[in-house]
């Protein structure tokens, strides 16, 4: 039949796509013409398809024009159980850590985006020193664990010392201030811990003009949330020194 399995793994039965692939239907598609059928299999979380791939030689190794590969697509549609299994997996087999130009950076990054502590701790010690490091905050771990308020998984990255940079506590309390998004709001220990680790934050102000002052944020956050950041303004610091 020699076509593409791509869309057929978003929304098939796994016995349309056995048929398909006993009719000779591509597995390994060239990643610059298609979306690899793998890719597709994870992102949707249909592991019955990604284990049939698998069982069919899929290619894991593959990457795309954004050196994206499978380790970025352990997705949270996956079980818990199945992203362990197949990032397990894929360490096993040497799948090499990449660092993406597209929309999900690293596979650290997508373990966050999973909320998924243990395959964060798995993949941070494959992470380079350098993205621990971040100082961008588009790229910064902790960051986007704060926006997601994955409070879980912020304390994962401050034990493995991801650099707290001096707006993360204006994102911890950002998303919970918003009365549109439904987060869980972070607790006073991870906004303490916060503080402890880069003082400067309780005195961050976005240079964004779209974005609220961190002053109008705390009256509309709960009141212990407030009283942390309040407190820790009583107490004297030194602004760390710009370099």
């Amino acid at each position: 039949m020699g076509f593409p399995l791509d869309y057929a793994c978003s929304c098939c039965p796994i016995e349309i796509i056995d048929w398909l692939i006993s009719k000779g239907a591509i597995i390994n598609t060239n990643p610059e013409l298609y979306f690899p059928p793998i890719f597709r299999a994870l992102s949707k979380g249909r592991a019955d398809i990604v284990e049939l791939l698998i069982e069919n030689r899929v290619d894991l190794t593959v990457s795309d024009s954004q050196n994206t590969n499978v380790l970025h697509y352990l997705s949270s549609s996956l079980t818990h159980e199945k992203r362990m299994k197949f990032a397990n997996m894929f360490i096993d087999l040497k799948i090499p850590y990449q660092i993406s130009t597209g929309p999900i950076k690293s596979p650290t990054h997508a373990a966050i985006l999973s909320n998924d502590p243990e395959l964060l701790k798995l993949l941070l010690k494959l992470t380079p020193p350098e993205l621990l490091h971040e100082t961008d905050p588009r790229g910064n771990l902790l960051c986007l664990g704060l926006q997601r308020a994955y409070d879980r998984i912020c304390w994962v990255l401050l034990d493995a010392g991801v650099t707290v940079l001096d707006c993360a506590l204006y994102d911890a309390l950002r998303w919970s201030a918003n009365e549109w998004v439904l987060v869980t709001p972070p607790s006073q220990g991870l906004l303490q811990e916060i503080i402890q680790r880069n003082p400067s934050t309780v005195l961050y102000h976005p240079e964004d003009s779209t974005l609220e002052p961190m002053e109008v944020m705390l009256s509309r956050v709960d009141v212990d949330l407030r009283e942390v950041v309040q407190n820790a303004r009583n107490v004297p610091f030194q602004v760390k020194a710009e370099i």
